[in-house]
């Protein structure tokens, strides 16, 4: 069992961490900070989803500020683990920067018209 969440830690306000339990959920293994940003910077990491190719290599893909430090200005970050989940591999950004204010929270009212 594989879990995945942002969360905020001692020394930063979001980290993406990942637990795993190897006996149905029994027993987790230690949380293992996934995003490599150094530790302090006060980054957020958030919005976290992974996916566990058939191979058995589990994506993860989530929003971080760590090139801006701006509040709205993320860009989408990926790493993978070949061995469940133990080590990741290094983080690549694999979009531009967006603002994620763009929408908000005007996009809720969009939608609410949508529906009406």
């Amino acid at each position: 069992v594989y879990v995945l969440a942002s969360v905020q830690t001692p020394t930063d306000p979001m980290d993406v961490h990942f637990i795993r339990s190897t006996d149905g959920g029994l027993t987790w293994s230690s949380p293992v900070r996934v995003n490599d940003d150094a530790a302090g910077s006060g980054a957020w990491q958030w919005f976290a989803t992974m996916s566990v190719a058939p191979n058995g290599r589990i994506d993860v893909v989530w929003n971080d500020n760590r090139n801006t430090l701006q509040v709205n200005r993320s860009q989408l970050f990926y790493s993978y683990s070949l061995d469940a989940g133990v080590n990741w591999s290094e983080n690549t950004a694999v979009s531009p920067v967006f603002d994620s204010f763009v929408g908000w929270p005007n996009s809720i009212e969009v939608l609410a018209s949508i529906r009406a």
